[in-house]
């Protein structure tokens, strides 16, 4: 069963009943509900009803399929706790574009908090950003691997989802600079050298030029792992931006 991620407006009448059921049960404001009253995959109300017929549902779907959340159950992971913390984070981010936050999760693994917190902003952004990838969820491990792949590729022939990357990276649409949230994870086990850390520190670097909203989600900065001479440089970075603990 997919989920549906439903704007505040919703003509669909199927949606009213788990609209009630969310915000009794949660006891969430009407501000907070209105945006996550379908946030939650209920088995007693109309939800088998919502799928492609509904225009907010189908136009969050490449989003999702995006960054890979289509086939993962995320909402079993959210709390209404964990909901006010996305939105802190979330908040913060867009307020202060040109500080990435970086994000400790305790309750969750790194990996599954950037995966409700990637769900969170396509709930949050996706009206403002039709038509193109407005959240995405970069797993820098997998990215660092692309990078060094690219090596021995000349330079016609490298891989699209690397040049994907490096797009929403640095905000680059067809030659002009278009914002979006980046959620940077994967970083736990990662052994930091040069490379690695350079990487790290050009991306963070890009983003604060084009004043782009950017969460950092991993360890405490100071228990990184690295060997190289950059990895002090990093912890330090990442500390200078704001750390928020999350649940």
């Amino acid at each position: 069963m997919k989920t549906c991620i439903f704007s505040p407006i919703c003509q669909f009448a199927q949606c009213e009943n788990d609209n009630r059921l969310f915000e009794h049960e949660f006891n969430m404001s009407n501000d907070d509900s209105m945006y996550f009253r379908k946030l939650f995959s209920k088995t007693n109300g109309n939800i088998d009803n919502c799928g492609p017929a509904c225009p907010m549902w189908n136009l969050t779907e490449s989003l999702m399929s995006r960054n890979n959340l289509i086939d993962r159950n995320v909402p079993s992971m959210i709390t209404p706790q964990i909901i006010k913390q996305c939105k802190k984070i979330f908040e913060e981010a867009m307020e202060y574009p040109s500080s990435a936050i970086m994000c400790v999760s305790k309750q969750l693994s790194s990996h599954e908090f950037a995966d409700v917190f990637t769900y969170y902003a396509i709930c949050m952004l996706w009206r403002m950003y039709v038509g193109r990838t407005a959240v995405y969820n970069l797993n820098f491990s997998t990215y660092i691997d692309n990078e060094k792949d690219s090596w021995n590729i000349n330079g016609d022939n490298i891989d699209p989802e690397l040049q994907f990357k490096r797009n929403i990276i640095s905000g680059k649409v067809d030659g002009a600079i278009k914002k979006n949230m980046l959620i940077i994870s994967g970083i736990d086990y990662i052994n930091f050298k040069d490379f690695e850390s350079g990487q790290l520190l050009k991306v963070l670097g890009t983003r604060r030029t084009n004043q782009m909203p950017t969460v950092v989600v991993g360890p405490e900065p100071s228990t990184i792992l690295g060997t190289g001479q950059l990895v002090n440089m990093l912890t330090g970075v990442l500390q200078e931006h704001k750390v928020i603990t999350a649940c």
